[in-house]
């Protein structure tokens, strides 16, 4: 009962977005564009969704006056879209309402989103946050 599913993409706005998904993978399903599918050919539109703000979702404007929901764990596997989610978390960052983010790096995906690793890390910082691979810390 702790659990919801929503039927919402996150992003750093509220939009309508395509949905490519690789033949044979669903797995691999990528926002706005066909990223690091192996046939892009092959990639088929799936359906176009809605995105929200995680801020509005969690913390909306009308709760604001309250403390912050915590997020102990947010775990992104989003195909390069990562920083647009973040973008979208950026009520719950300054807040320090999220304590820690599981993601992978996948600078191909982050580039065909229009962002890069480096942007995806400078944001993360900017909110505290210090960067870790598999437990080991980074500099």
């Amino acid at each position: 009962s702790r659990a919801v599913l929503l039927p919402v993409a996150l992003a750093e706005s509220a939009s309508e977005h395509a949905v490519f998904v690789e033949q044979g993978n669903s797995g691999n399903s990528v926002l706005n564009k066909a990223i690091d599918i192996a046939d892009a050919k092959g990639a088929q539109l799936k359906k176009v969704v809605h995105s929200a703000r995680l801020d509005d979702l969690l913390w909306p404007l009308a709760a604001r006056t309250r403390a912050a929901p915590i997020v102990r764990l947010l775990k992104l596997d989003v195909q390069g879209f990562e920083l647009r989610v973040l973008r979208g978390a950026t009520a719950l960052l300054e807040a320090r309402a999220i304590q820690s983010i599981v993601f992978e790096v996948a600078p191909l995906w982050l580039h065909g989103q229009g962002t890069s690793t480096l942007e995806l890390f400078n944001l993360l910082r900017s909110f505290g946050f210090g960067l870790w691979r598999h437990g080991q810390p980074q500099s």
